[in-house]
């Protein structure tokens, strides 16, 4: 068994995630404490970067789902 197959790996990854997630959401908190006191076009760039971030963790957690989900049924099925 190799070690992208372990147990341990799975958690790490997750872990990452998790961790990924959380300094996204403390970015929003952020603006969401400080948006009176920022330059509207500041702000504005904030607010497309969370959405851009947003995104791409939408994208990468859902790929990296799938291809561990795709991989697994291919180990299970041989």
């Amino acid at each position: 068994m190799s070690f992208y197959h372990s147990v341990w790996f799975k958690r790490i990854e997750k872990l990452i995630i998790v961790l990924l997630h959380l300094l996204h959401l403390r970015w929003l908190l952020f603006i969401l404490q400080e948006g009176g006191t920022l330059q509207t076009q500041s702000l504005l760039l904030h607010f497309v970067g969370v959405g851009v971030t947003g995104g791409l963790l939408i994208a990468g957690t859902s790929t990296i789902v799938k291809n561990r989900h795709i991989k697994e049924q291919g180990l299970s099925g041989s």
